[in-house]
C-alpha cells in the first residue's frame, strides 16, 4: 500500500517536472523569435534620441526629447530594475523637463556604435537588454545632451571652464553596462526602465570652423 503510493507520488512529481520543463522551453522558443524585433527597437531609439537631441538644442525646447519619451515609452517600470540606479518614464520626463543652469549652443552631429548588445528574458512579457555605446558628438557652447541620463555637455567635458559658444567641439563619449527593460505591449515592445550605465569621456578637441561656416551662420 504504501510502495502504491510512493509510485503515485513519483509518477505525480514526474509529471509536474515534465509540465514545468516543457512551459519553460516553450517560453524560451517563444521569446527568442522576440529577439530581433527588440533589438531593432533598441536601435531605432538609440537613433531617434541623437536626432532628438539634435531638434532639442536647435529649437531651443525639449519637446523633440519629449515626443521621443511618449513615442518609445511607457508607465510601469521600477526603480530597481538594475544594479545602477534606472529611470521610469516618469522620471525620465521630470529628468528632461527640470531647469538647467549655463545651459546654451547647439548640437550639430550625434552619431552612436552600440556593441555587446544582450538580450534576455526579464520576467513574463519583458525583455532586459544590456549593451555598450560609443557616441561622438559635434557642438558649440554647453547644451544638454539626453544619453540616458540628462545633463549638460560640460558635465562629461573635464574642461576647466565654460566652453565658448562661439567654439565649436567634437567629444567621443564611450559607454558601458547600459540598459533598456522593454515590455511588450500588444503587438509592440515600449520601453519601461533605462540606465545609463558608466562612462568616460576625453577632454573635447576644438573643431575650426571656416570662414564660409561663419558667413552661413551671421547670414
Amino acid at each position: 500500500m504504501k510502495l502504491k503510493r510512493l509510485n503515485r507520488g513519483l509518477l505525480l512529481g514526474a509529471v509536474l517536472l515534465v509540465g514545468t520543463v516543457s512551459f519553460v522551453v516553450a517560453q524560451s522558443v517563444r521569446f527568442s523569435k522576440y529577439k530581433p524585433d527588440v533589438e531593432t527597437k533598441v536601435d531605432e531609439y538609440i537613433s531617434d534620441m541623437c536626432q532628438a537631441n539634435i531638434d532639442s538644442t536647435s529649437e531651443g525646447s525639449t519637446e523633440p526629447l519629449v515626443e521621443l519619451i511618449n513615442n518609445y515609452w511607457q508607465s510601469g517600470g521600477s526603480e530597481n530594475a538594475f544594479d545602477y540606479w534606472c529611470y521610469t518614464m516618469g522620471t525620465t520626463l521630470e529628468m528632461i523637463n527640470d531647469d538647467y543652469d549655463d545651459v546654451y549652443g547647439k548640437i550639430e552631429s550625434m552619431d552612436y556604435y552600440l556593441s555587446n548588445v544582450s538580450i534576455s528574458q526579464y520576467g513574463q512579457d519583458c525583455a532586459k537588454v544590456t549593451f555598450d555605446c560609443s557616441i561622438n558628438v559635434v557642438y558649440n557652447g554647453n547644451p544638454m545632451l539626453y544619453d540616458l541620463d540628462y545633463h549638460s555637455c560640460f558635465d562629461f567635458s573635464y574642461q576647466e571652464d565654460l566652453p565658448s559658444e562661439d567654439e565649436k567641439y567634437e567629444a567621443t563619449i564611450e559607454y558601458w553596462d547600459c540598459g533598456l527593460i522593454l515590455q511588450l505591449d500588444g503587438d509592440e515592445w515600449k520601453i519601461i526602465n533605462s540606465c545609463s550605465g558608466s562612462w568616460s569621456c576625453g577632454e573635447p578637441e576644438t573643431i575650426e570652423v571656416d570662414s564660409s561656416e561663419e558667413m552661413t551662420a551671421d547670414e
